[in-house]
């Protein structure tokens, strides 16, 4: 038994897998993971996986007495904008906004509305630091 990095031909076992456990988030695409590993037990068979997407977490700080709404709308689009164009070309895929939770309800649904944020759907989530 041992870890070993993860292979194209680990992709059907995987899926299997992923099937079997009735999963409903997005099966991950390999090509987009920074680092993907398997566990095999002494077969060479797949039995567990571990991998990373890299994901750009964003951070807004915005005036909420400056302006008018519009103009506010106005200026989160051209910072949205740029922001997206250069996590783009940095290579990343995905964009995660961590809201707090008094703003969450109307915030989030000002992200979703303009920008085609999509929402957590309630799902928990860990952070940690890398040693």
């Amino acid at each position: 038994m041992k870890v070993r990095k993860a292979a194209e031909s680990d992709v059907a076992r995987l899926k299997e897998i992923y099937e079997l456990r009735g999963f409903e988030w997005e099966f991950p695409k390999m090509e987009e993971l920074i680092a993907a590993y398997v566990f095999v037990d002494d077969a060479d068979r797949v039995v567990m996986f571990a991998g990373a997407v890299a994901m750009a977490c964003t951070t807004l700080l915005a005036d909420s007495s400056w302006s008018t709404p519009r103009w506010r709308l106005q200026a989160l689009a051209e910072l949205h904008d740029a922001v997206e164009l250069e996590i783009k070309a940095k290579g990343f895929t995905r964009g995660l906004a961590f809201i707090q939770p008094d703003l969450a309800k109307r915030f989030g649904s000002r992200l979703s509305r303009a920008f085609g944020w999509v929402s957590g759907n309630g799902w928990a989530h860990w952070h940690r630091k890398v040693k």
